[in-house]
């Protein structure tokens, strides 16, 4: 994945504030890690681009707006992206060493706004990756709350227990976040980590309540991003298939899940260490014969059906599950010490 971070999936980046050098200063800081970003210094020209474009997804405030109502700028300037249909976020920066009083104060009320972060906070490039990082994990936790508020979630996760038991619910959602994440490498925008947390519920909710899930639309269309009809069950197949890496992230999930009901999860990481190590420079597995299992020939040359994307998807994902597996044994083990009566073991 690239330096632009092509996780953020098209959302555009809106900078306003007063001072014409630190909104140049802080859209140079950005404009490396987003795929979009537009500065501005006057309400009315990023009201007239907002309208016109439709697709600014984020809003980042300096707080040297002194006399706007920050709620209502953030209101103004994501109404025309809410009229599609997916939420308007925001940021605010301050402009200098102190927050601004004034400022801090007209943020109240603002539903959408995700933090408020001290000036210099994208000065360093590692301390800029790390703050985009984390706006994105808040940013798809938001527009997954805008697509299902948490007591529907909660209902439909309710109508899927029958099919899907909260064990794995909650395994399922927890390993979506370490292999989806921004961490990862593996490279998910963060509709498709929306797609691969929730495509297990709809898939049971088409079994178990089929009614529910029709009557979510916006989320059930989301989740099928993620389906993965014919994608083989176990995780050589799946790393080495060329389906979309969405799908292969939500089919990996399920086998990991399976692997965990049978008592087998252990086992199944530890089969991931040779495909978790770096390629040498002409795209072979190390250990050679048997690299066929793994997506290459029997040389362990990478086998054709596969790009360089979809590779590098499954080289990412196998050294995610195997550099974390401690942390998906963790997830395993505390999701059964709560485990639902009777789940199938």
């Amino acid at each position: 994945m690239s330096e632009r971070m092509d996780r953020w999936g098209g959302t555009e980046f809106l900078i306003l504030g007063a001072a014409a050098d630190k909104v140049a200063r802080l859209h140079e800081r950005l404009a490396p890690f987003v795929p979009e970003a537009a500065a501005f210094t006057s309400f009315q020209e990023a009201f007239e681009h907002a309208k016109k474009r439709r697709t600014v997804g984020m809003v980042v405030l300096l707080d040297d707006l002194a006399g706007l109502p920050a709620a209502d700028v953030v209101a103004q300037l994501g109404r025309h992206r809410e009229a599609t249909g997916w939420p308007c976020l925001a940021l605010a920066v301050a402009a200098d060493a102190l927050p601004a009083a004034a400022f801090a104060r007209s943020l109240a009320g603002c539903r959408r706004l995700l933090g408020y972060l001290p000036a210099g906070a994208f000065d360093e490039r590692a301390g800029a990756a790390a703050e985009l990082g984390r706006l994105w994990h808040a940013y798809v936790r938001a527009v997954e709350e805008h697509l299902l508020p948490p007591a529907l979630a909660e209902t439909l996760a309710a109508l899927a227990e029958p099919v899907l038991p909260r064990a794995s619910q909650r395994f399922l959602e927890r390993v979506a976040n370490l292999l989806g994440g921004v961490e990862s490498g593996v490279g998910l925008t963060w509709l498709e980590l929306i797609a691969v947390r929730w495509q297990p519920v709809f898939a049971a909710l088409a079994r178990a309540a089929p009614a529910a899930a029709a009557a979510n639309p916006a989320l059930a269309q989301v989740a099928r991003l993620a389906e993965k009809p014919g994608l083989p069950a176990d995780l050589a197949g799946i790393l080495a298939s060329p389906e979309p890496v969405a799908a292969r992230v939500a089919a990996f999930a399920g086998a990991l899940d399976a692997a965990r009901r049978s008592g087998r999860l252990a086992e199944a990481l530890k089969k991931l260490e040779r495909r978790a190590r770096p390629r040498d420079e002409e795209g072979a597995l190390p250990g050679g014969a048997g690299d066929a299992a793994w997506g290459g020939s029997p040389r362990g040359r990478a086998s054709p059906p596969l790009s360089g994307k979809a590779l590098a998807a499954g080289d990412a994902l196998a050294r995610r599950a195997y550099g974390c597996g401690r942390q998906v044994l963790r997830i395993a083990g505390e999701v059964e010490s709560v485990a639902d009566p009777g789940e199938a073991r």
